[in-house]
Formats: structure tokens, C-alpha cells, sequence
């Protein structure tokens, strides 16, 4: 008996497995829309590029330009793919895996200018920290910046 359920139950489960692995790729126009989300993002980015070179930070100019020189990069390269799609389209897949890695790098490239702005605004005065205990060492360099003598 338990082999008569087991050949019936088999094929179910194979179905199963089988429609849980398929996926629905949206409607007739989604290649469409998500090309638009393409542009948009670019010109979104464009956009933050343009006021990103406004800026001066007089601390840390070269790493910001540094910054500039990556985020024009990464601008252009999507310009280029973003007007590919435009022209010949694409398939649902490459599109959604497009519009994702452009998210992803302008991310990237944000994250990395938020870190130069937060560190060339950030206080960089050294405050002595107290001891933790007396047998602590403290390094004779250390005690020489405290005094003021090298």
C-alpha cells in the first residue's frame, strides 16, 4: 500500500517543484516602463552629478575629485547602456538585471561621497581618552603629542 500512495504522491510533488520554480515576467509593456526607469535613473544621477561638482570641500578636494572622476565614469557608462536599451530594447531579464546594477552602483558611488563629505566635515581634534587602568601602557609618542614636543 505505502508504494501505491508514494507512485501517486511522486508526480504531485514533481508538478509541485515543478511550478514552483517557473516565474511571471510582468505584462506585455513591462520592458517598456522599466526602460523608462532606466532613463530616469540616469538623469536622476545626472542630476546629483551636476551638484555634486558645485561643491568644494577644502580638506579633502583631492579625494572628493577622486569621487567626481568615478561618479562621471559610472554617468557615462549608464548613459551609454541606458540609450543601447532605449534604441534596441531588451528582454525582461536583462532589463530588471540592468536597472538593478545601475541602482546599485549609483549607491556605491553615493555611499562613497557621503563618506568624503561626513570626514571632511567631521571634528578631527584628538581628545585624550582616560586610562583604563594604571597599568596600562601608554606609548612614549603618545605622551610626547600630549606635551607638545616630538
Amino acid at each position: 500500500m505505502p508504494d501505491a500512495r508514494l507512485s501517486r504522491l511522486l508526480p504531485l510533488l514533481a508538478l509541485v517543484f515543478l511550478l514552483a520554480g517557473c516565474r511571471t515576467y510582468g505584462s506585455d509593456d513591462t520592458e517598456a516602463l522599466t526602460v523608462v526607469a532606466l532613463q530616469e535613473s540616469v538623469e536622476q544621477f545626472s542630476n546629483a552629478y551636476d551638484r555634486a561638482r558645485a561643491v568644494q570641500l577644502p580638506k579633502l578636494q583631492d579625494a572628493y575629485d577622486l569621487v567626481l572622476i568615478e561618479m562621471e565614469a559610472v554617468l557615462y557608462n549608464q548613459q551609454a547602456r541606458a540609450q543601447h536599451f532605449a534604441e534596441h530594447g531588451g528582454s525582461y531579464r536583462d532589463v530588471s538585471r540592468a536597472l538593478g546594477a545601475f541602482l546599485a552602483e549609483q549607491a556605491r558611488v553615493r555611499d562613497r561621497m557621503d563618506n568624503v563629505v561626513r570626514l571632511a566635515n567631521a571634528d578631527t581634534t584628538l581628545t585624550p581618552l582616560p586610562l583604563m587602568s594604571r597599568y596600562q601602557a601608554v606609548p612614549p609618542a603618545y605622551t610626547q603629542m600630549q606635551a607638545g614636543t616630538n
